[in-house]
């Protein structure tokens, strides 16, 4: 069950993601390109998550 559950809630993340910040639209032609892009995204998406549980006690 604690396994669904974690998997479930990585999920929910993935999700959360996809829809906020749009990490999975890659519109470069280089990997390089891409590659930092979605590093930036990733990057977004922490610094949201932790100035939210900041912000939410």
């Amino acid at each position: 069950m604690a396994f669904y559950s974690k998997r479930g809630a990585c999920e929910q993340y993935i999700k959360e993601g996809k829809g906020a910040i749009k990490w999975t639209r890659l519109s470069g032609r280089s990997f390089a390109a891409n590659a930092v892009r979605l590093q930036l995204h990733a990057l977004a998406y922490n610094l949201g998550n932790f100035l939210r549980t900041l912000a939410m006690p």
